[in-house]
C-alpha cells in the first residue's frame, strides 16, 4: 500500500510521479475522476495525462477501450528497447497510419449510460459475448442489430 500526502494538485503529480517510477510496465492506464474535480482541477489533470508516460491512457473508462478503437494506436509507451522489452516496443490498429506516436487518451462519462460488455456486473454478458461472436465470424446487419440489442439491456 502507497500512501500520497497533500492536496489535490500535489497528490496528482505525485501519483504520477509514483506510477511512472515504481510500477511494472507502460502499456495503460486508468484515471478515474469525479467531472467537479475534473473542472476544479483541470490543470492537475491535463498535467496527469501529458505526464504519464503509457500508451494508452483511459480517463473514466477502461484504457483498454483504446485497443477495440481501431483508430487509435496500441501500445506501450515509445521508447521501450530489446534489453528492456517492458509493455512492448511497436503499435498495432493506428487505422489514421499517424507515425511516433506516445500515447492514446479516451474519456468517457463517469457514470456510464450502458454497462460495457466487459463489466462483470453486465447483466447480459452471458449472451452478448456470443453474439459479438457470431457477428465477428460473419458479420451483418441482423448481428449487430442483435449486439446493438443487448448491449443496451446489460
Amino acid at each position: 500500500m502507497t500512501t500520497l500526502p497533500g492536496s489535490v494538485e500535489r497528490y496528482v503529480d505525485r501519483a504520477v510521479e509514483f506510477a511512472n517510477a515504481d510500477l511494472s510496465g507502460n502499456l495503460a492506464a486508468n484515471l478515474i475522476v469525479h467531472p467537479e474535480s475534473a473542472r476544479r482541477h483541470v490543470g492537475a489533470l491535463d498535467r496527469a495525462i501529458a505526464a504519464l508516460r503509457y500508451g494508452s491512457i483511459g480517463v473514466n473508462v477502461w484504457a483498454g477501450v483504446g485497443y477495440f478503437l481501431t483508430e487509435t494506436p496500441w501500445g506501450a509507451y515509445a521508447g521501450n528497447t530489446a534489453g528492456d522489452v517492458g509493455s512492448g516496443t511497436g503499435v498495432v490498429h493506428n487505422a489514421q497510419l499517424l507515425s511516433r506516436t506516445l500515447k492514446s487518451v479516451v474519456r468517457g462519462p463517469f457514470r456510464p449510460l450502458v454497462r460495457p460488455a466487459w463489466f462483470v456486473t453486465n447483466r447480459m454478458a452471458d449472451r452478448l459475448g456470443p453474439a459479438l461472436c457470431s457477428y465477428e465470424a460473419a458479420p451483418s446487419i441482423p448481428r449487430a442489430a442483435r449486439v446493438a440489442a443487448l448491449a443496451l439491456r446489460g
